[in-house]
């Protein structure tokens, strides 16, 4: 019963300093490099190894992207191969809009045709950095932070997007997304 009580009381600090970390530290910037982290990585699940020669098959592929005739900063954007065996490429956008596409295997994409989604968040805390702290030390419930999609939802999600871009074997350098209301 002893160690129950000690592992009890070390999951309960353990969570307590995670949870405090996660709501003192994580900011806008961080979700977003995050997000683009876990985008990037889901889609390259499953590539294997990136030993083989798949890798010289890459193809330039960079662009700039739009929202109402301005470019979109810090925008995650995906490439959905059609072909869902096929690798896609990922990026987050610079602060005029220009992107270069990656893959596991490198800077580039394979040929072929692409749904694809852009996705830009504002995230917002209700409460600040010290109140959350002092929340969490009172073992008080935490607010949890709100999300803003920044871009039409529609171009969230693969299945959704209108957004079809083909990209040849010499690739494309000056793709130009125009997102729209």
């Amino acid at each position: 019963m002893g160690a129950t009580f000690r592992c009890g009381v070390f999951s309960q600090s353990f969570s307590n300093q995670v949870s405090i970390f996660h709501n003192k530290m994580m900011t806008h910037k961080h979700l977003i490099f995050l997000f683009g982290i876990s985008t990037l990585l889901f889609v390259m699940a499953g590539c294997g190894g990136a030993k083989d020669s798949r890798h010289k098959d890459l193809a330039p592929a960079s662009g700039t992207v739009f929202y109402k005739g301005s470019p979109v900063d810090e925008a995650t954007i995906v490439f959905h191969h059609e072909d869902a065996t096929k690798q896609g490429g990922s990026a987050i956008s610079q602060a005029d809009g220009t992107f270069v596409l990656r893959t596991f295997n490198g800077e580039g994409t394979y040929p072929g045709t692409y749904k694809v989604t852009v996705i830009k968040d504002k995230v917002t805390y209700p409460v600040s950095d010290d109140e959350m702290v002092r929340l969490e030390r009172e073992g008080k419930d935490v607010p949890s932070p709100e999300t803003q999609s920044l871009l039409p939802k529609k171009y969230r999600i693969k299945t959704t997007t209108d957004l079809t871009i083909t990209i040849p074997p010499t690739g494309d350098t000056e793709l130009k997304i125009e997102l729209a209301d």
